[in-house]
């Protein structure tokens, strides 16, 4: 009866094993979160800020650069998120810079107001 009752709880856990295991590979890998299209940052951009058709061609080509480049982009080994962080506020800084080149001093200054006021609104907890 010992020899049984072993044999069936070990049943029980290879079984319980294996089932596990094959619904772990059956779980869909999720999705990076949704990211705001080059096309659709650019229209937004160009009527909160009445851009020209000119600055528009030329922001929706810096988005499209930058777009590619977030693509592209994969880490060798787990990288640390303070160089991360680093990386990708560089990586910002010189994104601004060449806006910043394209629509003029005066449209950046109202873009950056209206970026803040978006990160506030969707993140209020921040500082």
């Amino acid at each position: 009866m010992k020899k049984i009752s072993w044999l069936f709880a070990a049943i029980f856990f290879i079984l319980t094993g294996t089932v596990s295991a094959q619904s772990e590979n059956n779980v869909p890998k999720q999705e990076p979160p949704h990211q705001i299209s080059a096309e659709k940052r650019t229209e937004q951009m160009a009527k909160d800020l009445k851009l020209t058709d000119e600055q528009k061609t030329k922001v929706l080509d810096l988005f499209k650069k930058e777009e590619a480049e977030r693509k592209n982009f994969k880490p060798q080994s787990r990288p640390d998120p303070k160089e991360m962080k680093a990386k990708f506020e560089e990586e910002r800084k010189k994104q601004d810079t060449e806006l910043e080149k394209i629509i003029g001093k005066e449209k950046f200054v109202q873009y950056e107001a209206l970026r803040e006021k978006a990160m506030k609104e969707h993140a209020p907890d921040r500082n």
